[in-house]
């Protein structure tokens, strides 16, 4: 049980953060395609104004440190797993 649980907070909430930066930035190369800037604050594409980067960390902070911690968590728990299931 604890291994299941652990394997799937090990993988989810990652796996979930990803597709979130991913589909950003798949947002950002089609806008830098067409030789607009990228606003990370409205995420919308401007052709007016240049707009400086901001990392994903700094405008998802909840998000990017709740994943590392059920992750963590999962670590923990999948090792607790596989400790007690020696026993």
């Amino acid at each position: 049980m604890f291994l299941r649980l652990g394997l799937l907070l090990l993988i989810f909430p990652l796996a979930v953060l990803m597709g979130f930066y991913f589909s950003e930035l798949s947002d950002v190369n089609d806008c830098l395609r067409v030789q607009g800037s990228f606003d990370y604050v409205r995420s919308l594409c401007d052709h007016s104004q240049k707009h400086g980067f901001i990392p994903y960390f700094q405008r998802h902070p909840f998000e990017v440190n709740s994943a590392l911690i059920a992750s963590t968590l999962g670590l923990f728990l999948c090792v607790f797993g596989l400790y007690k299931g020696k026993r």
